[in-house]
């Protein structure tokens, strides 16, 4: 995995750890999903998963380019799962669940 910047916005260093205002920016070359995910979580301390169904759906190990400037985890999460069939939520304002809609 290729990473070429990845910076935090201040929440993070003040132990926010809410997806949905703790922001990023960051920029991956030729990653996979699986990387990207745990390159966010490591760097944010915020737990990312996937259900059992997600995990089933995706294909974590397909790679990409990705960036995204300023904005939050939770849209950023989004954004890497876009038009994969999939839902982001935010649970209990501490971590985000990746799973299939119903």
């Amino acid at each position: 995995m290729k990473l070429m910047t990845l910076t935090l916005a201040l929440a993070v260093f003040v132990h926010d750890k809410n997806p949905d205002t703790v922001k990023i920016s960051a920029e991956f070359d030729n990653a996979t999903i699986a990387e990207i995910l745990d390159s966010l979580k490591t760097l944010t301390g915020i737990p990312i998963e996937l259900d059992e169904a997600a995990q089933k759906k995706v294909d974590t190990e397909a790679r990409l380019s990705f960036k995204v400037q300023d904005t939050t985890i939770t849209n950023a999460v989004k954004l890497l799962f876009t038009n994969r069939g999939v839902e982001v939520k935010v649970v209990d304002k501490s971590k985000i669940l990746v799973s299939v809609p119903k």
